[in-house]
């Protein structure tokens, strides 16, 4: 799609805009950045302290592990809100606490960088008391905007 590019392999991913490039590797964790280029300013390549991209304090532990149950990417089409770009989805399984962490990444050609978002799954049926109060209380929506509603 234009400049943008992935390559998703066992051990990681990759997302490249054309203007810049970050990667993940897989861990029992999760998904970690391990490089990041396209800015003068931001590239960076090593080693984190941390051992995935996402924290959920209260749910999930430093050392909670996971399985990642599917690692895909499918081009996403213009329909309006959005321009066309890559969809890296990647879905992990932690079965204590017992949640499924959905990590998309969308990959936006000649973007100066990427967006990202997680998603939380119950595999179980649990009640408001079992959560995080952070999380309690959490929701989200799509909210339909018109054209030069401003």
């Amino acid at each position: 799609m234009g400049p943008a590019s992935v390559h998703l392999s066992p051990e990681g991913f990759e997302a490249n805009t054309g203007r810049y490039q970050q990667r993940w590797r897989l861990t029992p964790q999760g998904a970690l950045t391990v490089s990041l280029s396209g800015h003068a300013d931001s590239e960076w390549v090593g080693q984190p302290a941390w051992r995935c991209d996402w924290n959920l304090h209260g749910l999930l532990d430093a050392n909670a592990e996971g399985q990642c149950l599917s690692l895909q990417c499918n081009p996403c089409v213009n329909r309006g809100d959005t321009s066309d770009c890559l969809q890296i989805e990647a879905v992990f399984a932690y079965p204590t606490p017992g949640f499924d962490v959905r990590y998309t990444v969308w990959v936006y050609p000649n973007a100066p960088g990427v967006r990202t978002a997680i998603a939380l799954r119950p595999q179980h049926a649990f009640t408001r008391h079992q959560l995080p109060s952070y999380l309690g209380g959490a929701s989200s929506q799509r909210l339909h905007l018109r054209e030069n509603q401003y």
